[in-house]
């Protein structure tokens, strides 16, 4: 009966053994994922040229929400800032409310409530109510205050 308790022990004993092999390696594994998800070298490299050529202001945006919330790569604020700009040039609204809430939040650059309004400003004027409500809250800049992207 000795033995068979021996054997029921040891048993158990290399089953707990084994769990905690298994939780180290879903741990690891989870660890890798979450590292491979956050640093693919793909995602570190964008091919600006190809991006530019025939912008989508639609893609541009969804690419700055990417990196902007780093949903997938890693979170560049002015890797966001480049490309909600270039989707504001090409007066896209909602890319330009990103960018005066970018601007009035001081993210990924010094807080800066003028610009930040001039880029509400321009989506207002192009019929926004939420860039309206936004400017209204911050308040309208000096008229000759013009939206423009800056890089730090």
């Amino acid at each position: 009966m000795n033995s068979l308790l021996l054997i029921s022990s040891d048993t158990r004993q290399t089953g707990f053994y084994m769990m905690q092999q298994n939780i180290i390696a879903l741990a690891l594994c989870l660890l890798v994922f979450q590292q491979g998800a956050v640093a693919k070298p793909d995602s570190e490299y964008l091919d600006w040229q190809a991006l530019l050529q025939d912008p989508d202001p639609v893609v541009l945006v969804n690419m700055a929400s990417q990196y902007e919330h780093a949903d997938g790569v890693r979170r560049d604020y002015s890797r966001a800032r480049q490309l909600y700009c270039a989707a504001a040039r090409l007066g896209y609204r909602p890319a330009q409310i990103r960018l005066g809430w970018m601007y009035s939040n001081g993210l990924g650059a010094p807080r800066d409530l003028l610009l930040a309004g001039a880029w509400f400003r321009a989506a207002a004027e192009g019929g926004s109510l939420q860039a309206r409500k936004l400017l209204a809250f911050i308040g309208d800049p000096p008229a000759d205050r013009q939206p423009r992207c800056t890089y730090a």
